[in-house]
């Protein structure tokens, strides 16, 4: 039948499928086998090192013993108790990589201080932070250390006599002690005693030190020591440990000169000053260092709490240093203090306080000179004044035999406006010869009218033209301050006015200059048919000088306000004056304003 070509045969169909269903399981084991295998790839191990610790009185000790080198990276955990430090290697450790490799290495050692370690429980964990894994830990438990002795003594006292307000008791004993007690008595003829009695609070750190302060006052002090640990306490000795006898030595105090002092006169005169706390008589005794040998320079016997002074005559070599002692013996106690010092070298005279001061300025005509002088020795001086004439110097006077103080010398030969001039002085004492030079300027010689003194008058001796004509303002329109000098067009009679000053003497000036304030208000609808003119003159008999002309025809507008300054020398004289002067149509003007009217000299 042709359907039978088409029939499946299932045999083959179950050997096909039975190859793929095998194939696909191996490469399903396959596939679980490998990520098996990546699943479980180990990490980073931790380093394998041999470490060991130990501690003592005030350290934790790690030492690198062998193995690989550590990361300095590595913390290292300190559980105290119920206290937990962390720390890194490179962190908190010093002096610790020899070969400055940065790791830690075989030989190397880490320390960590901790006082009193030994009285705690100490467990110590290594970690490394790159496995994040622990390579070393170990724990130390207290209970597990051998106790130690409680025997204790307190140290002899040497000297048995103390003088000094505290002493220093330590108390030999184990550093793992819990405590140690200090205990006293005490008796003022070392027969009768008091009991026992503890002194402040146990001491719980090793070393076992008090600084006892001798709370009895004067007389006779023995000493035993109680220590303690885990609650067990040292029996107390049938026997005193340590024993002194307490009074107040002599003090000395303010010395001088004092130790090391400097610039020191010759001969200084010593003193001390001694005190006593049992008001003890003393006997004082002064030595001085000469000859490589000390010998005594004097002595006070006998005497109280109080200040003692040595005059001396072997101390006379300028620049030299000296060594002195003192001894102050109270019966009891010797005290003995060494000083040194250094004499000054010697002294020069001193010059200060000059007048006037070098660079001074604007200083009056022939002004007196002054100077102060110091001699360190105190010897007398002679002082030579001198003044410059441009070439040489010339004297102008002298102090002879003189002594520290100040003196003066009055002048008659610096007698010019504004200028430079020097002088000098020379201080002798027979040994130092010393010489100062000065400047200073002189003042400038200076008129000046400011129309305030007699305002609202004109100033005294000024004159015009014509009453009135010229006023003094409360306006300040030439440019300095009110009030000021002003002429206006309706008062002008004639076309014509002047003001005119005072005569002024400036005969001893070289140079001299004129200066004011002026605003001249030009009426603008006017003409400018006008000028305004300045002149000097030197004397009253001479003809005027023209300064200055405002040609207004020219000009055409206001002038100012502004300071307007003229060179004068040529009307120099015994009675200077100005004139300013209007002329013209007055029509042409408003006002003319004036202020601050300067004659400046120099030379």
């Amino acid at each position: 039948m042709i359907e039978d070509k088409y029939m499946l045969n299932t045999d083959a169909v179950s050997e096909i499928l039975g190859s793929m269903l095998l194939v696909l399981m191996a490469v399903a084991m396959f596939s679980i086998v490998y990520s098996m295998v990546l699943s479980m790839t180990p990490g980073p191990s931790a380093p394998q090192a041999t470490l060991a610790f130990s501690v003592d009185v005030g350290n934790i000790t790690i030492n690198h013993c062998g193995g690989e080198a550590l990361d300095s990276n590595v913390e290292i955990v300190y559980i105290i108790d119920n206290q937990t430090i962390r720390t890194i290697i490179k962190d908190n450790y010093t002096n610790w990589d020899n070969n400055s490799d940065g790791k830690f290495n075989l030989g190397e050692q880490l320390v960590y201080p901790y006082n009193n370690i030994l009285r705690r429980n100490l467990t110590v964990e290594v970690i490394d932070p790159i496995s994040n894994s622990i390579i070393m830990t170990s724990r130390i438990d207290r209970k597990y250390i051998l106790p130690p002795q409680i025997n204790t003594h307190v140290d002899p006292i040497v000297p048995y006599k103390q003088g000094d307000p505290t002493l220093r008791i330590t108390v030999s004993g184990e550093y793992r002690l819990d405590s140690v007690g200090l205990y006293y008595r005490y008796s003022t003829d070392n027969s009768t005693w008091s009991l026992y009695t503890p002194y402040g609070a146990k001491d719980t750190i090793y070393p076992w030190v008090w600084d006892f302060n001798f709370p009895d006052g004067v007389g006779y002090y023995e000493f035993y020591s109680i220590g303690s640990y885990n609650g067990n306490n040292e029996t107390p000795p049938s026997v005193t440990d340590a024993r002194c006898y307490w009074a107040h030595k002599p003090v000395i105090s303010n010395v001088y000169p004092s130790d090391g002092a400097t610039g020191i006169s010759l001969n200084p005169t010593l003193h001390i000053t001694v005190s006593d706390g049992d008001g003890d008589s003393m006997n004082i005794t002064w030595y001085t260092y000469i000859g490589n040998h000390w010998s005594v320079i004097g002595t006070n016997n006998s005497v109280g709490n109080g200040t003692y002074y040595r005059s001396t005559n072997c101390f006379n070599n300028y620049g030299y240093t000296y060594y002195w002692r003192v001894t102050v013996d109270d019966g009891i106690f010797n005290v003995s203090e060494t000083y040194h010092f250094t004499t000054r070298y010697p002294g020069k005279p001193v010059i200060t306080n000059e007048y006037p001061s070098d660079g001074a300025t604007n200083v009056p005509l022939n002004p007196t000179l002054s100077v102060t002088v110091t001699d360190p020795e105190g010897d007398s001086m002679n002082i030579t004044w001198y003044a410059y004439n441009g070439s040489s110097w010339d004297v102008i006077g002298v102090n002879n035999s003189v002594h520290n103080g100040t003196y003066y010398r009055e002048t008659n030969c610096f007698n010019d406006y504004g200028v430079t001039y020097q002088w000098r002085v020379t201080v002798d004492d027979g040994t130092f010869n010393v010489s100062e030079s000065y400047k200073f300027t002189t003042e400038h010689f200076t008129v000046c009218e400011d129309f305030s003194l007699y305002f609202p008058a004109l100033p005294s001796g000024w004159t015009q033209e014509e009453p009135n004509e010229w006023r003094v303002s409360p306006t300040d329109h030439a440019g300095g301050v009110t009030p000021e000098a002003r002429l206006y067009w309706y008062q002008i009679h004639g076309d014509y006015s002047y003001l005119q000053s005072k005569p002024v003497d400036t005969s001893n000036v070289s140079s001299l200059k004129l200066s004011f304030n002026q605003y001249i208000d030009d009426y603008r609808y006017g003409g400018h048919d006008y000028f305004c003119r300045v002149y000097t003159r030197a004397n009253s008999s001479d003809v005027w000088t023209l300064v200055a002309e405002w040609d207004m025809d020219l000009i055409k507008k206001d002038v100012g306000p502004q300071l307007e300054t003229f060179d004068i020398s040529c009307d120099i004289g015994t009675g200077t004056q100005i004139k300013f002067e209007f002329e013209g149509d007055d029509y042409d003007i408003n006002y003319w304003y004036i202020d601050d009217v300067c004659f400046d000299g120099t030379g």
